[in-house]
């Protein structure tokens, strides 16, 4: 009997052991649009290992006001399996040139540290979700 009962302990143990070895190697996905300058850009880019979804935005560009709560309600449906951000191209044109944005918004998917998707202009919700679901296919 005690042996049968150290066979399932160290079974158990085993699994545990596997788990959290598991959990340790899985980095935590933000949930939260985050907010980026072009160094936390480059840094999240090459890094993720989801697809990070970027709106290379301005403030004063009307567009980028009609996109963003489309923005906002996709980072919230595909929370944990994708990360959203934003970068103000007025004090990141640095960003805007690596880039090559010609127009805003502009929204850029990458995926395993390369562009894999790029949309230009404010389009429908659809648009959007296509490319993420292509993405994560």
């Amino acid at each position: 009997m005690s042996d049968e009962l150290e066979m399932i302990r160290r079974k158990k143990m085993l699994k545990l052991m596997k788990e959290k070895l598991n959990s340790e190697k899985k980095a935590e996905v933000p949930t939260e649009i985050i907010i980026f300058n072009s160094e936390t850009l480059e840094s999240m880019i090459r890094s993720a290992d989801v697809p990070v979804l970027v709106d290379f935005y301005t403030e004063w560009c009307r567009p980028c006001k009609v996109i963003a709560p489309i923005i906002d309600q996709l980072a919230s449906k595909y929370a944990g399996r994708v990360i959203f951000g934003r970068i103000d191209l007025d004090p990141n044109q640095d960003a805007a040139w690596k880039y090559e944005i010609r127009g805003v918004p502009t929204l850029i998917l990458f995926h395993k540290g390369k562009p894999a998707k790029r949309i230009l202009g404010a389009v429908p919700k659809e648009k959007i979700e296509a490319a993420i679901k292509s993405v994560l296919k």
